[in-house]
């Protein structure tokens, strides 16, 4: 049963997404991620082994293995098998009778994501997978030839994951990013047997709720799988410094609604001109985004609880997650969401 569903679910992956435009089939062929050449390799590959090796955080939420001799770093198929194990523990401790579709996921570099959006107005309109090996040098060269090639703004953007199955999770060892963005991918996987996961290509508001969805799911589930893992004393490991930056919503939202309001008045050149120097802004700042344009937008917009976004689709959600009891449950009652008035008719009952 397990492997049929799996299949079920390549299938469905692979009906979703759609064909490149002619245009840009002779420039990314070269590059392209081909998803069932990747299903074929890792879908029936060795089944993980229960880990007895006992585990805990660094202060820095690194994840270290307890030996006799002391503190280790984890190897990259203990952490995968342990966080695998944790996640399906806090499944079922979430009303989830059976943990269904199995966690199965890869951590290794997922591939990068070409977003296309008009250039008079902030929309995703197409996106396509490309190889993680494409390098940084090859995505400038990318972006300026098909931005010339379609005339529309342009973003390739690294992915965190992909919820093909097994799920591809980025390789770094901040382990709340990890189990976060593994329990996100999850709850897409459990969506794809519900009317809502179907229904993830229909259009643009389907996409955005979908991933809304995971996104408050799966950072519950993440969050709560983090606690059960212990703590390691803080004189037992190095202390490994965390630079990242954050920018407030405020910040960006006020940026993407100036650069639409001129948009709206047909100035696309100055639009793009003030987002550029937003961008360098930002920079000075330690908020470090590689190109700020409507691509750039029209790709955080899916994701209800990124700063890029102006939508009122996760807040909803939010409302709705508070008074539901528990995940499964909360699951099950976004998961026969159909259409937008579907959402528009739960929403109007919380």
């Amino acid at each position: 049963m397990k492997n049929k569903f799996s299949i079920v679910l390549i299938l469905l992956v692979l009906m979703g997404i759609p064909d490149s435009h002619s245009l840009v089939d002779p420039i990314l062929a070269p590059h392209k991620f081909n998803i069932l050449s990747w299903e074929l390799k890792n879908l029936f590959g060795r089944s993980f082994q229960p880990v007895t090796n006992d585990f805990c955080l660094s202060p820095t939420h690194r994840l270290f293995a307890s030996q006799d001799e002391g503190l280790s770093k984890a190897s990259l198929d203990e952490t995968n098998r342990f966080f695998t194990q944790i996640l399906e523990y806090e499944i079922r401790k979430n009303g989830f009778e059976t943990v269904f579709p199995p966690v199965k996921f890869i951590i290794q570099s997922p591939p990068k994501l070409v977003i296309f959006s008009p250039r008079d107005k902030i929309k995703l309109e197409q996106t396509i997978l490309l190889n993680p090996e494409v390098t940084y040098e090859q995505t400038i060269a990318l972006e300026e030839i098909l931005e010339v090639k379609t005339r529309k703004s342009v973003l390739v953007e690294t992915l965190g994951g992909l919820a093909v199955y097994p799920s591809i999770i980025s390789n770094t060892d901040y382990v709340p990013y990890v189990l976060n963005t593994a329990a996100h991918e999850w709850i897409h996987h459990r969506l794809f047997i519900s009317p809502l996961g179907r229904r993830y290509f229909s259009n643009g508001f389907m996409k955005e709720l979908n991933e809304s969805v995971a996104q408050l799911a799966g950072n519950e589930l993440g969050n709560k799988a983090l606690l059960a893992i212990s703590w390691c004393s803080e004189n037992e490991v190095d202390l490994i410094k965390n630079d990242d930056a954050s920018v407030s919503r405020m910040v960006l939202q006020n940026i993407r609604k100036e650069a639409e309001t001129m948009l709206r008045s047909g100035e696309i050149r100055e639009a793009e001109d003030y987002m550029e120097k937003q961008r360098l802004l930002l920079k000075r700042e330690g908020y470090d985004i590689r190109k700020l344009n409507q691509a750039y937008f029209a790709f955080h917009e899916m994701y209800g609880d990124s700063p890029a976004s102006i939508s009122d689709t996760y807040e909803h959600l939010v409302n709705i997650r508070a008074q539901v009891g528990d995940l499964k449950s909360f699951i099950e009652v976004v998961g026969s969401i159909k259409n937008e008035n579907d959402f528009k008719e739960l929403v109007l009952q919380y």
